[in-house]
């Protein structure tokens, strides 16, 4: 049958009848209701805000209602507990070394959206909007991060809530593009991150003349490209499940995030210790400073601005270097990790440079739904062979891949540490 959702608390009866009698309403209200859809503007706003105020004992921004939240939303935030959106919260936890990266960024350069995540999925048909916020409330329930926010504390930490209304938006646009820019986002998608302030995770319908987009955006820090695609396919079954059976899904807790803390932390001093002696060999003398054409590498200026370009192969070019990969035993990335070091070579006039290189702390089976950061980026180093020979370059980037790999636990600062490397603020220190 059709979802009909679920009775509103007490809480949540006490601002719907708040925002009817300002909106004027005879119809009831649901928890997937946004007061800017039901007819609400800034007047009234400030007005719900006072009243809300006056009936929990404390001060309510208008912001929070501006913002256009649904019910449930609002009233979490609002609720006399004074947890602005969340209940009980963990014990504090450690921070992995990947999110530490990213919180001493945004205490050297501040908040902006230079971390953040976008992506999105087109919706078949008008989405059911109360559907939709079940569902992702469903999604936030399933993964720790979604309700994850840091704690200023020395060393920097992490809390979980035990609950977190999930923020879904809905905004009408005169016009959807094919490929969502964060240009094409409302305002309230693109504004940076309070990483104290959770949670680290905001979506949106954005309903256009034609079809209806699921656009979400998150910081860094809670997670990387392949949470995105499990956030995804959670809110796609859940979704699914409400509209389809009418009915709340049940999804299976993925590995705490603590349990992912404590494997990636526990590798034996042994191993710690052939990782270092490995990277120390690897690195030693390497080039850390590229002259670039054309670019001041010792800028003392840094932006989060960048260039992404996609390079799409012809056929008969992805057929050959297929063949040549088969023939010669490379893989495409040892190739073209080749054929990259070549040309930066070519422009700098050396001939040894570093390449980063992301890649995945997760472990097979084990780590696979779990939504967090789990990558590291690994310093591939590529010297030119003497005799220049193309093949010898391959097999040269075969093995500094694989040898990067075999050793990719150890964390970029502690691969960096004995290089010691010069520093500028405008530049990466070692790519």
């Amino acid at each position: 049958g059709a979802y009909q959702g679920r009775s509103l608390t007490e809480h949540e009866q006490a601002i719907a009848a708040t925002w009817s009698k300002v909106l004027r309403l005879a119809h009831p209200i649901g928890p997937a209701d946004t007061f800017m859809r039901l007819g609400g503007n800034s007047l009234m706003a400030m007005s719900v805000c006072a009243a809300v105020g006056r009936l929990i004992g404390r001060r309510i921004l208008p912001s929070s209602l501006l913002l256009d939240p649904t019910l449930e939303c609002f009233a979490a935030e609002s609720s006399p507990s004074q947890t602005s959106l969340s209940n009980t919260v963990t014990e504090s936890l450690a921070l992995l070394p990947q999110q530490l990266r990213f919180w001493f960024n945004v205490q050297l350069r501040g908040a902006d959206d230079g971390n953040h995540i976008l992506w999105a999925a087109r919706l078949h048909g008008r989405v059911n909007l109360e559907a939709a916020v079940a569902a992702m409330r469903c999604v936030f329930d399933r993964h720790e991060m979604l309700r994850a926010k840091m704690v200023d504390s020395d060393p920097p930490s992490i809390t979980i809530a035990n609950f977190v209304a999930a923020p879904l938006a809905f905004e009408s646009v005169a016009r959807l593009p094919e490929v969502l820019t964060p240009q094409h986002l409302p305002a309230s998608l693109r504004e940076p991150f309070d990483l104290c302030d959770g949670p680290l995770l905001r979506a949106a319908i954005l309903s256009g003349p034609e079809d209806d987009r699921l656009v979400m955006v998150c910081h860094h820090i809670i997670a990387d490209a392949r949470s995105c695609e499990v956030i995804l396919h959670d809110f796609d079954r859940a979704y699914a499940s409400i509209v389809l059976d009418g009915a709340q899904p049940q999804l299976d807790a993925p590995p705490s995030f603590a349990q992912a803390v404590t494997r990636l932390q526990t590798a034996s001093d042994q191993v710690r210790e052939d990782a270092s002696s490995y990277w120390r060999k690897a690195l030693d003398g390497s080039v850390t400073v590229l002259n670039l054409p054309g670019l001041s590498v010792l800028e003392p200026s840094r932006t989060v601005t960048s260039i992404r370009k996609s390079l799409k192969l012809n056929e008969p070019l992805r057929k050959s270097l297929f063949e040549f990969c088969s023939l010669k035993g490379f893989s495409p990335t040892a190739v073209f990790l080749a054929a990259y070091s070549l040309v930066l070579c070519r422009h700098v006039g050396e001939n040894d440079v570093t390449i980063g290189m992301p890649t995945s702390l997760r472990e097979a089976g084990e780590d696979d739904e779990l939504v967090a950061p789990l990558l590291n980026v690994l310093p591939v180093r590529c010297r030119l062979p003497a005799e220049g020979d193309f093949l010898a370059l391959c097999r040269h980037a075969t093995l500094a891949i694989a040898g990067a790999l075999d050793h990719a636990d150890l964390p970029f600062e502690d691969i960096l540490a004995p290089v010691n490397p010069v520093r500028a603020s405008g530049r990466h220190p070692l790519f």
